[in-house]
């Protein structure tokens, strides 16, 4: 369907205005709400299309940003490591004794549980490779030996192995005696050299720098929790240790190595 717009021409000049002011009014009513209805068609199809690219570059800064964030979490993951790590070397350097030498950072990457046995794995990083039968300390004590070397790994056997035997005393009583584990994560045997003993519940006990220890002496091991009698008579005591290998991030080493059990021959 058209339309078809009637303007009737005036003669003069002068009363044009006025012979169009009319039609102008009744064209204006007329054709305002095409003018209106086709400027909401160009809105409704220009806010889509607008939409569609504000939507590509939402998507982009919601990547960047994701980016962004991933490697804030990364560094401040980082950052917390080392505080830790730095927090421990300070809780260590304030149990070791004056007369120990410089200690080497490992990081541990498992414990290696295998029956009554307790086993650490660690890595050397970048560092020169472990030796064995150097001490691992964690912050607070003793937490093993180096037992085997593969390269900058290691296998640290725990105090807490049922084979692990350390060269031991109490701070309070200088009883002396031998450390044993136990394969248990939660508990350590100190044999005692004497039948009586006055060692009580709260005694610190430390290694002794004596035969099968590690120098130097007074590296905590573990505070005693009570002394019993065994089967054969024996007395000794039931140690909480101090450290637990499995619980640590980072360890440390020292360049000392065990005494031998037996004089040279």
């Amino acid at each position: 369907m058209s339309l078809a717009l009637l303007v009737p021409q005036s003669a003069g000049t002068g009363s044009s205005e006025q012979g169009f002011g009319p039609v102008r009014s009744i064209a204006a009513a007329v054709f305002s709400p095409f003018m209106k209805l086709g400027a909401g068609i160009n809105g409704a199809v220009a806010r889509p299309l607008a939409g569609i690219f504000d939507a590509g570059r939402v998507r982009e800064e919601n990547e960047a940003l994701r980016a962004e964030l991933a490697r804030m979490m990364a560094e401040r993951a980082a950052a917390a490591g080392r505080v830790a790590e730095l927090e421990s070397a300070v809780l260590l350097g304030e149990s070791l004794p004056e007369i120990s030498t410089d200690v080497r950072t490992a990081r541990v990457l498992a414990p290696v549980p295998d029956g009554s046995a307790r086993r650490l794995w660690i890595d050397m990083g970048g560092a020169e490779p472990a030796r064995e039968g150097q001490t691992v300390l964690g912050p607070h004590g003793i937490v093993g030996r180096v037992r085997e070397v593969h390269g900058r790994h290691a296998i640290v056997q725990m105090i807490t192995d049922a084979d692990s035997q350390w060269g031991g005393e109490s701070v309070e009583r200088t009883e002396g005696g031998v450390v044993h584990g136990t394969g248990d994560d939660d508990r350590l045997a100190f044999r005692l050299e004497r039948t009586t003993t006055e060692l009580e519940p709260g005694d610190e006990v430390v290694t002794s720098g004596l035969r099968g220890s590690v120098v130097p002496a007074g590296l905590p091991i573990g505070i005693v929790r009570e002394v019993v009698v065994d089967e054969s008579g024996e007395r000794h005591a039931v140690l909480d240790p101090f450290e637990r290998g499995e619980r640590l991030r980072h360890v440390y080493l020292l360049d000392e190595q065990q005494f031998a059990w037996e004089p040279p021959s």
